[in-house]
């Protein structure tokens, strides 16, 4: 499957979602239902690919949380530096001080090499999550960037 097939596969998922909740006549209905079918069937089998596509593409950030599906649940595009401290400062109550950005491991089940993503508030240090590469915004060589 290429970038162009899968965009509009995503937009035809989309669209059978918007459909399927109205009341449609009995042919539609069933077309509607074959296309929902056709796009589990991509769904399934090409898991992978999606996953691949995704984590070449994006910079992708998710928390620190339970086991590996409840911490995918909390998935986000990061697209800068800034919105990552956005995205943390709504999880967190108290005002970061430094967020560190530190290789960990490659975590074969998504395919990511993961990258933690460590916050200090006052004199704590907490693991907060994991990003699937590291970031290409610049920053310090060491990868300690300081907040305030």
């Amino acid at each position: 499957m290429n970038e162009a097939f899968y965009q509009m596969y995503k937009s035809t998922r989309d669209l059978v979602a918007d459909f399927g909740k109205q009341d449609l006549d009995e042919s539609t209905r069933e077309y509607i239902e074959s296309l929902k079918n056709g796009c589990d069937r991509l769904d399934r089998t090409n898991d992978a690919f999606i996953k691949r596509w995704q984590n070449e593409r994006f910079l992708l950030f998710r928390f620190h949380k339970g086991g590996l599906s409840e911490s995918m649940e909390t998935l986000t595009i990061i697209e800068s530096f800034e919105q990552l401290i956005c995205i943390i400062n709504e999880w967190f109550d108290s005002p970061l001080t430094k967020i560190t950005i530190e290789p960990y491991i490659y975590d074969h089940r998504i395919d990511w090499d993961t990258q933690l993503v460590m916050i200090k508030v006052r004199d704590q240090t907490y693991p907060v999550g994991y990003l699937n590469k590291k970031p290409q915004w610049n920053a310090p060589k060491e990868e300690t960037i300081n907040v305030d």
